[in-house]
């Protein structure tokens, strides 16, 4: 007698759980390197050129956010608003430099530096989200 097997195919809900696990990783991710981004800016000030910028008043470290990721939008990101202010001006003044003062890279610095740390934790934090 022959045997019948139903297969059910869960395709969409599936890929909806794969997609909030990917949002997940990739916004612990964001917050992981704006983490070390405010870190390393808590050296003395003035800095050298090419050193991370030191710590004055604190506004160009409370001016690193993040922004968080979603099932729907899969971007995440770290560092400062596109917005026009004096901290984000400030900051990118820092990172490439002006005319008058040599750049005190610490944005793209940060990411080329823990790029693997990163990387590790969007997918140990997908994988947690996975299995839990």
């Amino acid at each position: 007698m022959a045997k019948s097997v139903k297969v059910e195919w869960n395709g969409k809900k599936l890929a909806k759980k794969y997609r909030e696990a990917l949002a997940d990783g990739l916004t612990a991710g964001a917050i992981y390197l704006q983490g070390e981004m405010k870190q390393n800016l808590s050296g003395p000030s003035p800095s050298l050129p090419g050193e991370y910028p030191g710590k004055d008043t604190g506004n160009l470290r409370r001016s690193i956010t993040f922004s968080a990721a979603s099932p729907d939008k899969l971007v995440s990101a770290a560092g400062v608003s596109a917005a026009k202010t004096t901290e984000n001006t400030y900051a990118l003044y820092l990172e490439f430099g002006t005319s008058k003062m040599q750049a005190r890279p610490f944005l793209v610095r940060t990411l080329v530096e823990k790029e693997f740390k990163v990387s590790d934790v969007i997918i140990s934090t997908a994988r947690r989200s996975l299995d839990g």
